[in-house]
């Protein structure tokens, strides 16, 4: 087998990341062919980044292109309006720059896009598509990514020195927030709340009321709903019973129901 020189700048790079890596049980095989194998990974992935395109939201982890779901509207909207609220104050305070959900990061073992991020003292030219670890991120949870946000980001961004982490559930019926502050390389959950305020440790200064993101997500699922009463009362009831049948097979209470069609509960029971 070929020897890679000691003074290679590649063969540099990869202690960093061996060093440093949380997959401890890896560490015991041969680090010649360990070394060729991340070759082979960061060639992939160079790859990945020479063509990555606006119109696809897609991250790399584990060696391989993994393409993201859409957001739903709350999720959208949830982090829209926060990530508003970091941008105003981050400018007024010039104390860095704030990325979006399609924003990629470029970690030790993973190509992220985050649904917030936030980079202290730091600004980037405006063609850079590829940036750095930043120092604090938020994620808005959904069934399909809740797994791999508590478990396999949660450790990357750990490894990367990211300072602190925020775990949102846009659910306005299980609506939570939880900080985790990185503590000699681990997170350590500060607190876990749906009320109150949380002061960010990583942006001088931000505080939020964690109920105006509640109250907004309530006054967002109400006007929907109101907005659904409105359309049902103006087309024909068949409609309206049609709508309140397919609700009911997806087990929503029948009060609720008869709010959002405008069915009285015996209309809709006897649908059933």
């Amino acid at each position: 087998m070929k020897q890679i020189p000691l003074n290679n700048p590649d063969l540099n790079n990869f202690k960093v990341w061996i060093n440093r890596s949380i997959q401890t049980e890896i560490l015991s095989k041969d680090l010649q062919k360990l070394y060729q194998n991340w070759q082979q990974n960061e060639l992939a992935r160079q790859d990945f980044e020479t063509n990555l395109t606006d119109e696809i939201k897609a991250e790399w982890i584990d060696g391989k292109i993994v393409i993201q779901s859409p957001v739903n509207k709350a999720h959208n909207n949830l982090q829209m309006n926060l990530a508003h609220s970091l941008n105003s104050y981050v400018n007024k305070n010039k104390l860095g720059y704030v990325g979006g959900e399609k924003l990629m990061v470029r970690l030790l073992n993973y190509n992220l896009e985050p649904d917030i991020s936030f980079f202290k003292d730091k600004q980037f030219p405006d063609e850079q598509v590829l940036f750095p670890a930043p120092d604090f991120v938020v994620e808005i949870l959904s069934k399909s990514t809740e797994k791999f946000d508590r478990e396999k980001k949660f450790a990357e961004y750990a490894l990367n020195n990211v300072l602190e982490y925020w775990i949102i559930h846009p659910n306005p019926n299980k609506f939570f927030v939880e900080q985790y502050i990185l503590e000699k390389g681990k997170y350590i959950l500060k607190q876990k709340i749906s009320k109150g305020k949380i002061n960010s440790i990583a942006v001088k200064g931000y505080a939020i009321n964690v109920e105006w993101l509640l109250d907004w997500l309530v006054l967002e699922n109400e006007m929907q709903k109101s907005i659904l009463k409105k359309s049902f009362n103006l087309g024909k009831q068949e409609t309206a019973l049609q709508i309140a049948q397919n609700l009911l097979q997806k087990n929503m209470p029948i009060q609720e129901i008869s709010q959002i069609t405008g069915l009285s509960i015996k209309e809709i029971k006897s649908i059933k």
